[in-house]
């Protein structure tokens, strides 16, 4: 008898740890698989300037809709921040645009374990089309 009890424990730890485990690389994959477009849709150009940056209010739209979309079934919620920087401070002159970003994610998952997680995008080179 005692030994069936213990048979269905283990069976019920490996089916919570095995639950667990897939939560978590679903949402490490949502996480990773932000897509291009959005960053890509995100970026404007400063005609005066000649200067690409990030419109920030569609990006953050765009990607906390991606992450509800996407996380619904699996988290209640959740927080994303988003943090601008210039890739290159220089004395010379003000920057007035900001030319990458960080997305930072954070879930609560199970008990007191927390998913924590972030993305950089920064903008490497620009084109002018004609």
């Amino acid at each position: 008898m005692l030994n069936t009890w213990i048979s269905i424990l283990m069976f019920m730890i490996s089916l919570m740890s095995f639950s667990f485990a897939h939560k978590l690389s679903t949402i490490n994959k949502i996480f990773y698989l932000l897509p291009r477009s959005i960053m890509e849709n995100a970026l404007r150009l400063d005609e005066s300037e000649n200067i690409p940056y990030f419109e920030k209010h569609y990006l953050e739209v765009e990607v906390k809709k991606y992450f509800t979309t996407n996380l619904k079934p699996l988290l209640t919620t959740y927080e994303l921040n988003f943090c601008y920087f210039f890739q290159n401070e220089n004395d010379d002159g003000f920057l007035m645009y900001e030319d990458g970003v960080n997305i930072s994610f954070r879930a609560k998952l199970i008990f007191d374990y927390k998913y924590t997680n972030s993305l950089t995008f920064t903008i490497k080179q620009h084109e002018q089309g004609n």
